[in-house]
């Protein structure tokens, strides 16, 4: 069984997470897939580096073949009909399946699976977030395709996903990895089976998960779904019991793939680094010379005599903390966005720079070649819109780097650099990265020198060692 690592970066801070959005924007299926936010970081650390977190998910759908040798009792000679994803099994059979594999590895073979602090991994079944925060391409993507109805895909959908219809799997289950993987190299995640999530389904309160917990769901749609019905965030419900044949519901086109997870408190030592980052994050939520509302408000509490004021205030402190949390995180992702948007400008003035300078070459060179001068005009044209994107994106450079020396402190910008370096390496390799380096070293530059002249800002940007 294969697994495939999935980055969740982060700040290096073991209660820092990254936020992401789920669902999609259609009213249709506002009820239950409406666009919403949560919140993912993987089980695992390299190094025991908190800002390097990821987990592992199944990179096929558990197999026929699989199943028989975990729940069956025994390993059958290989077929091919064993790599037809499993079918027709019951949620709990899912989890049994996991709890089975997990025993089995911690006799036989102890070492298969990875440990995280003092704790050794296990099997179970993927959380919604953390599936669809892999099939639509996690960290390999950037945040608006992760946002997409699909993910990127280099052709047509039949290329990645078996549905219905006879230019498909003409509704009947096909042999895992035949198509094309995602950006994450995970297979079938879209079609062939629609695939079981660990925690129960509930409805969608226009953005938020509505209070009521209904029975098991299961998402990425099957071969019995249609291609214009094929989409990241598609889930459906379905009851945990068969009433007609009193037991437990197995669904001809429902199957399963499995992550590897670890405790969150995985020892003493852990625990310990918790409560380090809670106060770190707690310190946070305001600026000192402002003072703390909530730290007010929970001593305030404590002078009451009244039971039910005490509650009360508490329950204000609480909804005071938790806008500020949130209020946080809007900052955190508007820096790591100003700083990738500053990076991707970089390289965009040195290519219009140079544009400028390859024009101006070329229209010399033809004026002394003695060119018609309508021909002339032409290029003198071409040298003009060049020198309008270069001054263009000057304009917009300087005002993102006022901007952004207005909006963030030095810390958050270093912190927040550190935290998406990896996607931005992702993007735009090491050169990109270092282009980053260089936007947060002049708005730091900006902020304490207040303020440079704007064209040793831009020149700054060229003679870079890049």
């Amino acid at each position: 069984m294969a697994f495939r690592r999935i980055e969740t970066p982060s700040e290096a801070n073991w209660l820092a997470d990254e936020r992401v959005q789920l669902g999609i924007s259609d009213e249709v299926f506002g009820y239950s897939e409406y666009t919403r936010f949560s919140h993912i970081a993987g089980a695992f650390s390299e190094a025991n580096d908190p800002g390097k977190r990821f987990y592992y998910i199944g990179k096929y759908e558990v197999t026929r073949g699989q199943l028989d040798a975990v729940l069956g009792g025994e390993c059958k000679k290989p077929r091919t009909r064993a790599k037809l994803p499993a079918v027709e099994v019951s949620w709990f059979e899912a989890i049994e399946y996991s709890r089975r594999l997990t025993e089995w590895l911690y006799q036989e073979a102890p070492d298969a699976l990875p440990r995280e602090g003092g704790a050794t991994a296990y099997l179970r079944l993927p959380t919604e977030t953390e599936w669809e925060y892999a099939v639509r391409g996690g960290s390999e993507v950037s945040p608006a395709d992760r946002r997409a109805r699909l993910f990127p895909m280099e052709s047509d959908l039949s290329s990645y996903a078996w549905f219905a219809g006879p230019g498909s799997c003409d509704n009947d289950v096909r042999l895992i990895g035949r198509l094309k993987a995602n950006p994450l190299g995970l297979h079938d995640m879209l079609g062939n089976v629609e695939e079981m999530i660990l925690e129960p389904y509930s409805m969608n309160r226009v953005g938020q998960p509505h209070g009521q917990v209904g029975a098991f769901f299961a998402k990425g749609g099957s071969c019995l779904t249609s291609r214009d019905q094929v989409r990241s965030s598609l889930r459906v419900e379905h009851n945990y019991f068969d009433a007609r044949k009193k037991e437990a519901a197995r669904l001809l086109m429902t199957g399963f793939r499995l992550v590897i997870s670890a405790p969150a408190t995985t020892d003493h030592s852990r625990i310990t680094d918790l409560k380090r980052d809670w106060k770190a994050l707690r310190q946070l939520r305001t600026a000192p010379e402002n003072g703390d509302p909530v730290a007010a408000l929970e001593t305030l509490a404590q002078e009451m005599a009244s039971p039910l004021l005490q509650r009360e205030l508490k329950d204000i402190a609480a909804a005071f903390s938790s806008e500020i949390t949130r209020r946080n995180e809007v900052e955190a992702r508007s820096a790591r966005t100003s700083i990738t948007t500053g990076a991707l400008l970089v390289r965009t003035y040195r290519d219009n720079v140079n544009l400028v300078k390859r024009q101006q070459r070329f229209l010399k060179a033809r004026e002394l070649q003695g060119d018609p001068e309508e021909e002339l005009a032409a290029f003198r044209g071409a040298l003009d819109r060049a020198k309008l994107k270069r001054e263009v994106t000057q304009q917009i450079y300087l005002g993102l780097l006022v901007q952004s020396a207005d909006d963030f402190s030095p810390d958050q910008l270093t912190s927040q650099l550190a935290a998406i370096t990896p996607g931005i390496e992702r993007l735009g390799g090491e050169k990109l990265t270092r282009m980053a380096a260089l936007f947060v070293q002049q708005v730091t530059a900006y902020q304490i020198e207040g303020g440079e002249d704007t064209q040793t800002i831009m020149d700054a940007l060229l003679v870079a060692d890049l």
